[in-house]
């Protein structure tokens, strides 16, 4: 172990515990964000193995010095501690670009975005991050970022139950789910460019945005109703959500919300077992096959009206056609083994 990779300044012998091997190793001299890097060799028979780590050395934080998200984000619609140097602490909820997002439990304003930075964690991580607190276009975010050690605790926090209601400063920058809405513009796949969705709840509308890079990007986005998670960031004067992949929409369409299609379109065999056949008066732009937990399985948007169904396992699935005008009809459909 020591300052330098394969170093072998300082030795120490393993102790066996049944199949495990280990060693208890204080550092002395380090100073902080320097990098220790190790390397362990064992002995079996006649053979050597070896394996190299490092680790960056930490600074020495009092946790007294680490203000509170809450206390960041403040009671009003911009932070008290604007452009002030802060610690704070927190899980990752979210990682975009250039920006991730983290926050700590609690009801309200516990979620920040964090800007800029190459070093951050997965989600679920548990980091302390020292930089300067700035608004951008109504959203509070740290930048300039001088330090960031990383725990990995990989425990993701559970997303928020919110509704459009609750667009507003006190979840701005939190992990959010809203139950059972419908896109205005679904019933399309999402294209490589910046574009947000008009999505309805029960109490109101509110905004998806989705970035040209997005993971988002080619996917199929549901014309049915859909549970929908991401963070509830702010651009401007409006609260916009934003999801962090395709499953954070997950549909959630009852078979008693379908509605008798025949008029519209036929299907034939049902139940089926290699191919399934689809007949319409109107032109189809695209056609889907959902399991029965809401997961889309196939998709043909080459306006195919005989479907290869071997893939498929046997059971109930549900039948989505698109048209050209992006209505839909959908139905329950039976796999035979």
């Amino acid at each position: 172990m020591g300052n330098e990779f394969n170093s072998e300044d300082n030795q120490v012998a393993m102790s066996k515990n049944g199949d495990n091997f280990s060693a208890m190793i204080l550092p002395e001299g380090f100073k902080p964000e320097e990098m220790i890097y190790f390397s362990v060799q064992t002995t079996i028979a006649d053979s050597t193995y070896s394996w190299s780590a490092s680790h960056l050395f930490p600074e020495d934080i009092d946790s007294n010095l680490i203000t509170p998200i809450h206390d960041v984000q403040g009671t009003g619609d911009e932070s008290p501690l604007k452009n002030q140097e802060v610690v704070i602490s927190g899980r990752v909820t979210a990682n975009y670009d250039h920006s991730f997002y983290m926050q700590t439990t609690g009801d309200k304003r516990n979620g920040i975005n964090v800007y800029n930075t190459f070093f951050r964690g997965k989600i679920g991580d548990s980091l302390v991050v020292r930089g300067k607190i700035d608004e951008y276009n109504n959203l509070t975010e740290l930048l300039d970022v001088t330090y960031l050690y990383n725990f990995k605790k990989n425990n993701p926090i559970e997303p928020k139950i919110i509704t459009t209601n609750d667009f507003n400063e006190d979840n701005e920058g939190i992990l959010v789910t809203l139950k059972g809405v419908t896109f205005t513009n679904g019933g399309k796949v999402i294209p490589e460019e910046n574009a947000s969705y008009i999505f309805n709840d029960q109490y109101g509308s509110g905004v998806a945005f989705i970035s040209y890079s997005s993971r988002l990007a080619g996917k199929y986005l549901t014309s049915g109703k859909a549970d929908i998670t991401g963070i509830l960031s702010q651009y401007m004067n409006t609260y916009q959500l934003l999801p962090r992949n395709i499953d954070d929409i997950k549909i959630v369409t009852k078979s008693h919300e379908f509605t008798d299609q025949q008029n519209s379109v036929s299907f034939y065999p049902n139940p089926f077992k290699n191919e399934l056949h689809i007949d319409s008066k109107e032109k189809i732009k695209q056609i889907n096959i959902y399991n029965s937990s809401g997961q889309l399985i196939l998709n043909e948007t080459d306006k195919l009206k005989t479907i290869n169904t071997n893939s498929l396992n046997s059971g109930l699935y549900i039948l989505e056609v698109i048209f050209d005008d992006f209505k839909t009809s959908k139905s329950k459909i039976v796999k035979l083994d």
